[in-house]
């Protein structure tokens, strides 16, 4: 499907200290998928395959919705897409691309999905922004349970996201915006396991009670050591 003339477009890009063999290894195994996209309850090859691979039909829940698809990109290491429609309306058509790059740290990740169609185009008017489709949300959620490569993305980008929030908390902290009395190192670590768990919560659900909740607490928590007379 083309981008420029789809209502509904995501992309996304982030680096990680994994492998191009081990990303790959997560997207194709269709044992990850319940954990690979949340809500995903099964995932049935319909072609005698083990693993995805070029033209390889399946069926699965996603968003919501039973969905037929198939590969129809298939680049080992570099790239990987999928397309299909729910059986709901098979009006509405989504397409799904990941590209992976190698790095000298590991590997960078691009991803694409586009959606066009009635109920595509219904489910994003009840989501806020990306909500429960955001690609590279789903390739983390509930993906350390599932198999050692998965393990080692997931470690890697949760990494990423702690170092980012603590890094946050350390500023305040030299500015004298919040008090060094706080535990930065922990409080980072609560901050990003309460919002992985509302955002799982929303792309399973749709809610975003959950994730509004989690921010909340962890702002208000943070307002507690907030100086009033500077550092």
């Amino acid at each position: 499907m083309t981008p420029s003339r789809s209502p509904i477009h995501f992309t996304n890009e982030l680096e990680v200290e994994a492998s191009p063999e081990t990303v790959w290894a997560v997207l194709v195994d269709p044992r990850t998928w319940p954990a690979f996209y949340p809500g995903v309850e099964h995932v049935r090859l319909l072609d005698g395959h083990h693993s995805l691979r070029l033209g390889t039909r399946f069926e699965t829940n996603l968003a919501g919705q039973d969905v037929f698809a198939s590969v129809q990109e298939f680049q080992p290491r570099t790239r990987i897409a999928w397309g299909g429609y729910p059986k709901a309306s098979e009006a509405s058509r989504a397409y799904h691309a990941w590209i992976i790059t190698p790095t000298p740290k590991g590997s960078h990740l691009w991803t694409e999905e586009t959606m066009r169609g009635p109920l595509w185009n219904e489910r994003a008017k009840q989501d806020r922004q990306q909500g429960r489709h955001c690609p590279l949300g789903v390739l983390v959620s509930g993906l350390g349970q599932t198999s050692p490569a998965a393990q080692e993305v997931t470690s890697q980008l949760l990494a990423r996201w702690d170092a980012a929030v603590l890094a946050g908390i350390n500023s305040m902290q030299e500015t004298g915006k919040i008090s060094r009395r706080l535990d930065a190192k922990r409080t980072a670590a609560a901050l990003v396991a309460a919002i992985q768990g509302g955002a799982t919560n929303l792309m399973s659900t749709g809610s975003t009670t959950s994730l509004e909740a989690a921010l909340d607490t962890g702002i208000d928590y943070l307002r507690q050591f907030q100086n009033t007379r500077g550092r």
